[in-house]
């Protein structure tokens, strides 16, 4: 059975819930699928219309750009001014490193020798960067820390530019505090700060915070730890004040150094007030970057120039943006290049940054009037996907992007859905109702199988007990009949032989009646047992119910047996506890009860034959245990002993003896009809405890007498 539930149901099942399941998931992507393509081209859609806007925006801050570039004297200090609102600030650098517009210094180094960052010349930096290039190779790969440091000096005696000399310097100071000389190291990257307050390296990365930084392992290195905290906080103060002129990235790496050197330094045996230092690292921390500033757009678009100039760009009219570098506030710059004395190359440039709130303004419209009514908005996105402008309340991820067109494609169109996606909501709705309407299918299939099954099974077990209970009624109906039968033909031999009057013949004759009076009280007990069974299956059978004593109705069945016991070699003990209730009982039918648990004890002991009889009250009902020492029911035939029909394993019955299977489905009727119930408790080999439980007579019953029961016994008999 088993086999076939498995084979036959849970398998297919399985299968066809797996299928359905892909099936549906496969819709649900089909759909979303469908879906976000279908906003993808509404972003296209949209996108073409901002491309168009932009493009038209485009020409007004263009023409204010040509004023600016016309009115551009680069030999004079000022620029024309604009009147276009979408302008919110403007920049003029004349050369690299010569800002026009605004007056904002670039904090050019003016102690060291040589000429400004401007003048580096291709072949100049081809040539420092073979130099530095030979230096690493002998500093990470041969460990060459001496030779190392040589190709770094001649690196700087060869370079005629600020910010190449101010590099080598920490590359000096580098190798030299790998190498563990942390005095020179010391100087080092003090004569960087003396000389090259301002210098930059090539990814405008600021030296100055690299060698305080660097200043204060140094001193950790040479014991001098209170220094090195002062240092440390010097770094962190002008960290703070300069943080408008650097961007994210560059703030949260000098503050992830700081934050990991400090604890370390704090924690040095030599500091005598370590509470004052991180009470003012406390306060520091506190403090929050500024946000950038011209200063910074200044450097951005004096970088631009750098690496123009640097290369020797032709200059060109068109137009060129930069757009979200800062990686805090979204901006936007527009420039274009002004071209040196012979109008060739590039020497110059004249910038715009936009007001991205006009422009957003100024979009709104398109922005809009994109999808109206399908609970959708659009914004525009910087190339990271991160927020540029638009409906302020969106939030989550686009649910689908197009990018613009040059020169604006470093911005996107997004098509953000209200809320939680609506759509996307519902087709995981409806697929959950789907998946759950195939399980509810699924198990009502395993159940209505389960039970079908199981039913089978019950009626197969039914069939092969009421064979087999056909097959014990016939053997046992047989057995006392042919003894009947033998022991007649033996009784007629005696009677009717020569010496029927002998007196051996006439005590033959005698033990031969005994037997037969013996094997016909058993196929009455037989008979009444089939007949008992088949009223108490058509709940035709009756009671007859009177509220007495149980001590007297239980004594009187275990003295009815113990003849019975003592002649099989039992030992059979009776104890009965005073002041037990009465009961309401039909005697009769409980001493069959009594008779079946006493039989089933005598019939499944062998070596130890005792039984044990029991009354005492057990909470508010009298209990009943009938206990031996016979060889035990095991556990997986406890569930099914009071089943029909059921004899349990042939293998561990006693002596061979078996049964009809009625005997306690028969006791098991009769005292649920007391309203009590019966129990069993077993162990294989150590015996098995049957406790009878019956609830006390109603409060005010009158309890029967020995004599008034003899007596309806008597007139049940003669009714009979």
């Amino acid at each position: 059975m088993a086999l076939i539930l498995i084979g036959l149901i849970v398998l297919p099942s399985g299968l066809l819930g797996y299928l359905s399941w892909r099936a549906i998931e496969r819709e649900r992507s089909y759909s979303e699928e469908r879906m976000r393509e279908s906003y993808r081209r509404i972003a296209r859609l949209a996108g073409l219309e901002i491309d168009r806007e932009l493009h038209a925006l485009e020409g007004r801050w263009a023409a204010e750009l040509d004023a600016e570039a016309g009115a551009v004297d680069p030999s004079s200090a000022s620029a024309a001014g604009g009147r276009e609102p979408l302008v919110a600030a403007r920049f003029v650098i004349a050369a690299p490193g010569r800002v026009v517009v605004p007056r904002v210094s670039l904090g050019r180094d003016v102690a060291g020798p040589g000429t400004d960052e401007e003048e580096i010349r291709a072949d100049e930096h081809e040539r420092f960067d073979r130099w530095i290039t030979h230096g690493e190779e002998l500093e990470y790969k041969a460990r060459d820390f001496s030779g190392a440091i040589g190709w770094y000096r001649g690196a700087a005696a060869r370079a005629t530019s600020t910010r190449l000399k101010a590099m080598a310097q920490s590359y000096i100071g580098r190798v030299q505090l790998k190498s563990g000389d942390a005095t020179a190291a010391l100087a080092t990257y003090g004569d960087l700060l003396a000389h090259y307050p301002e210098a930059r390296d090539l990814n405008r990365m600021y030296l100055r915070f690299l060698a305080q930084y660097q200043r204060a392992v140094a001193l950790e290195g040479l014991g001098r730890d209170r220094e090195a905290v002062e240092t440390l906080l010097e770094l962190n103060q002008d960290l703070l004040r300069r943080s408008d002129a650097i961007n994210q990235v560059q703030y949260a790496y000098y503050r992830d150094l700081i934050q990991d050197l400090m604890p370390r330094l704090l924690s040095s045996p030599t500091l005598t007030d370590p509470v004052t230092y991180e009470r003012e690292f406390q306060r520091l921390r506190d403090q929050t970057k500024k946000r950038i500033g011209d200063r910074y757009l200044v450097q951005l678009l004096d970088g631009e120039l750098s690496k123009m100039v640097l290369r020797r760009r032709h200059h060109a009219t068109r137009l060129r943006y930069l757009s979200d570098r800062g990686q805090e506030d979204p901006f936007l710059i527009v420039y274009r290049t002004l071209p040196d004395a012979g109008g060739v190359f590039v020497r110059g440039l004249v910038a715009a940054q936009l007001d991205l709130t006009r422009l957003h303004q100024e979009l709104l419209p398109t922005l809009a009037k994109g999808l109206g009514g399908d609970g959708a908005s659009l914004a525009i996105l910087g190339p990271g996907g991160e927020f540029v402008f638009g409906p302020s309340h969106l939030g989550g991820s686009p649910i689908a992007t197009a990018a613009l067109k040059g020169p604006f494609d470093f911005w996107q169109v997004g098509v953000f859905l209200a809320d939680v996606p609506g759509a996307i909501r519902r087709l995981d709705l409806r697929s959950t109702l789907w998946l759950w309407l195939v399980c509810l299918l699924l198990a009502t299939i395993l159940f209505a199988s389960s039970m079908f099954i199981g039913r089978a099974r019950r009626q197969a077990y039914l069939a092969r007990a009421q064979t087999t209970f056909v097959s014990n009624v016939t053997h046992e109906l047989r057995t006392p009949l042919t003894s009947i039968k033998m022991l007649a033909e033996l009784l007629e031999m005696e009677w009717t032989g020569p010496t029927a009057d002998a007196p051996e013949r006439r005590a033959a004759a005698a033990q031969y009646l005994a037997i037969i009076q013996r094997e016909c009280d058993r196929l009455s007990r037989l008979i009444d047992r089939v007949l008992d069974f088949s009223r108490m299956e058509q709940r035709a059978r009756t009671y007859r119910f009177e509220t007495q004593e149980l001590a007297p109705a239980l004594a009187e069945v275990v003295e009815s047996f113990r003849p019975h016991a003592e002649a099989e070699g039992f030992v059979l003990q009776l104890s009965i506890d005073a002041d037990l209730p009465a009961v309401r009982l039909d005697a009769d039918a409980f001493a069959q009860v009594m008779h079946n648990l006493l039989g089933n004890a005598v019939r499944y002991s062998e070596n130890e034959r005792e039984i044990r009889v029991r009354a005492y009250r057990s909470g508010h009902r009298v209990a009943v245990d009938v206990e031996d020492r016979g060889i035990g029911i095991s556990k997986h035939e406890l569930p099914r002993l009071f089943d029909r029909f059921f004899t349990g394993d042939p293998s561990s019955t006693a002596r061979g003896q078996g049964g009809l299977g009625l005997g306690l489905t028969l006791s098991h009727g009769i005292v649920r009809a007391h309203g009590g119930e019966i129990k069993v408790a077993s162990k294989v080999g150590r015996g098995s405890t049957f406790t009878v439980l019956l609830p006390p007579a109603p409060a005010g019953s009158v309890v029967a007498g020995n004599g008034e029961r003899a007596e309806a016994r008597r007139e049940a008999g003669g009714a009979s």
